[in-house]
């Protein structure tokens, strides 16, 4: 059984209204993704727009793939059925950036990978240069694996990491195990949430299950609509 919009979005602004930002904003998780909806109820407090960049400034801002959305809502809340059961106050700990490496349509050229990556993690530290922050890239892809052999991408990414200068990074990367990757290919995991867990709260009031699917919750895509943060 799915929820429908009224009831989602009930739930995305009884959570919006409980959040509370920290007091600084020097930390942050920098998502190098299909972009982000910035707008999102759940994410809009920790996500100002002067940290929604592009790698191509030809580029839209808004996240149409919605796989950007999806990860920034893991970064920002973890799991999300604790925060949706609870009552209380969420105190999150960090602020988002997002830095939209993928284009809305077709793919980029295997060989810039690198290069993106780390023209996308400069602009983030341009932006705003004395924030620590760690950087979730869950983008994968099988072209130029060289059989477990360095590629450029990883070269880049390993310089970055573990460069000469004295700035090191922390790059959070997905792999790929369980199916074959396709370029470009997003690997993405759902959490899904088992509805009779939730408890009645302030009134809110669930309709009986009639089977026993489980509503998808994850943090989803771009709209408060058929999903929470879709």
């Amino acid at each position: 059984m799915t929820w429908s919009n009224v009831e989602q979005a009930e739930w995305a602004t009884d959570l919006a209204n409980r959040i509370v930002m920290p007091i600084s904003d020097d930390v942050a998780v920098c998502i190098l993704d299909s972009g982000v909806t910035h707008t999102h109820p759940l994410l809009a407090s920790a996500l100002a727009l002067n940290d929604v960049q592009v790698y191509d400034p030809a580029w839209l801002l808004q996240d149409s793939r919605g796989h950007g959305t999806n990860m920034a809502g893991v970064a920002l809340y973890g799991d999300l059925v604790s925060a949706l059961e609870s009552s209380a106050q969420i105190a999150l700990t960090h602020r988002l950036e997002s830095v939209k490496v993928l284009p809305d349509q077709g793919e980029n050229v295997p060989k810039l990978y690198g290069a993106i990556t780390r023209d996308a993690i400069a602009q983030a530290e341009i932006s705003a240069a004395n924030r620590r922050r760690a950087v979730c890239l869950a983008v994968t892809s099988d072209i130029d694996t060289n059989r477990g052999r360095p590629s450029s991408w990883s070269a880049a990414i390993d310089q970055l990491c573990f460069g000469e200068d004295e700035h090191k990074r922390l790059i959070l990367i997905s792999a790929e195990t369980s199916v074959k990757a396709s370029p470009g290919m997003i690997i993405q995991r759902e959490t899904r949430l088992n509805r009779s867990k939730i408890r009645h709260r302030r009134g809110m009031r669930l309709p009986l299950a009639r089977s026993r699917r489980r509503p998808p919750l994850s943090i989803p895509p771009s709209r408060v609509g058929s999903r929470l943060l879709r």
